[in-house]
Parts: structure tokens; C-alpha cells; sequence
């Protein structure tokens, strides 16, 4: 070590910190780059890096910035899955290496469709949509649920994407005995192999005909 080096500092700012306990895309965070004796350091880069938060997945670089000349940086969290962030600074001639990192958490989402718009009590229907990436080898889980007028959520069919996100499931109606609207969703809970929280699709509606007596 040189003589020369000296201890450097990268921390974020706080308010940037608590606004990632619930983080969401296009939010920006801000932090400050300076020697231990508080000297900011301006003009230096400052390499973000990623790691999923899921089982199987490697980091990889997320992005570049630098500091202004106040030691000053910001950066614009792009869309993406939860994730560790890792800020460094490589450090240089006079000053060691530092780095911080923070945890993004993001909720899980899927696209939803329906092949029908309005359906009849024995008529079979198909669910399809899409999930987040980055996906695992195994997939994602799915759940789909529906909901009638003064109930609750319940789950009626599970499905599994492939690993490119794509999932699709079929379903005959049955039971319906007079004709009402159902609501659908697509759940998306949490598995040690998908770096998302707990997550829901946009909901859909379905006019179901109930069988003739």
C-alpha cells in the first residue's frame, strides 16, 4: 500500500435508501463519493453492478456514473427484477478503492389474456400471458385465480412458464348455473428461483352464460 493512499467513503444518501425498501423503476439514487476526511472527490467514475436475488443467477454490470464536483453522483434505476446493486469506485493513484451496495425489490408481474370474451358453462377457454425476465430453467409459477361479486380471491388452475417467460393454460367451465361475470388475475408468489416479490396481473373480466335448464 502507498503511503499516498488514502481511505475513501462512497454512501448514499439516506432518503435514497429508505425510497428502495419499496423501490420502483425510474426512481434515481444519490450518494457521495469522498476521502475519510470528508474532501469530496470529483470527476470519478463510479462502476453499478447487479446481482438478482434468486438462486442461479451471476452479477453482471448494470451501468456507469461519475461524480461531479461536489463528489456528487446520481443514477436512474432502470426496470428490471430484485436485484443487489453494488456502487464501486476502483480507486487510483492517491485514493483506495470503496464501494456500497443497496437492494432493489420489485414485484412480479405477468401479462394476462383471455381467448374469449364472453363464454358459455361447458365451453373451454384458454389463459395465456407472459412473465418478467429474467426466468429460470424451471420456469415460473402461476396462479390463476377468479372472484365473483361479495367473495373473495381463489385460486381455480396453476400453470408454469418456459424460460422465456411464456405460459398458457386451458379451462372448461361447469359449474356456472346462471349466467354471471367473473374477474380473473394472474398470481405470481414467490420462489427461490425467481428474483421477484409477490406479484399480480392486471385483472380481466369474463361474461360466463350459465347453463340452460
Amino acid at each position: 500500500m502507498s503511503e499516498w493512499s488514502n481511505a475513501v467513503v462512497l454512501r448514499f444518501d439516506a432518503r435514497s435508501e429508505a425510497r428502495l425498501q419499496a423501490k420502483r423503476a425510474g426512481q434515481r439514487v444519490e450518494g457521495v463519493l469522498s476521502e475519510e476526511s470528508g474532501e469530496p472527490l470529483s470527476g470519478k467514475r463510479v462502476l453499478i453492478e447487479r446481482q438478482p436475488m434468486a438462486a442461479g443467477f451471476t452479477s453482471s454490470r448494470e451501468g456507469t456514473t461519475s461524480t461531479d464536483r461536489s463528489g456528487r453522483f446520481s443514477y436512474r434505476i432502470s426496470n428490471g427484477p430484485s436485484r443487489r446493486l453494488r456502487f464501486s469506485f476502483g480507486g487510483d493513484e492517491r485514493n483506495l478503492a470503496a464501494s456500497s451496495t443497496l437492494v432493489v425489490r420489485t414485484a412480479a408481474r405477468s401479462s394476462l389474456r383471455v381467448s374469449h370474451s364472453n363464454a358459455r358453462n361447458g365451453e373451454r377457454i384458454r389463459f395465456s400471458g407472459k412473465v418478467a425476465s429474467p426466468v429460470g430453467e424451471r420456469g415460473k409459477l402461476v396462479a390463476l385465480q377468479y372472484r365473483r361479486a361479495g367473495e373473495g380471491w381463489r385460486t381455480f388452475k396453476t400453470a408454469r412458464s418456459g424460460s422465456r417467460g411464456q405460459w398458457s393454460a386451458p379451462y372448461r367451465f361447469q359449474n356456472t348455473s346462471a349466467t354471471q361475470t367473473y374477474r380473473f388475475r394472474a398470481k405470481l408468489p414467490v420462489e427461490a428461483s425467481y428474483p421477484y416479490r409477490l406479484g399480480y396481473s392486471r385483472e380481466l373480466r369474463l361474461r360466463v352464460e350459465g347453463r340452460k335448464r
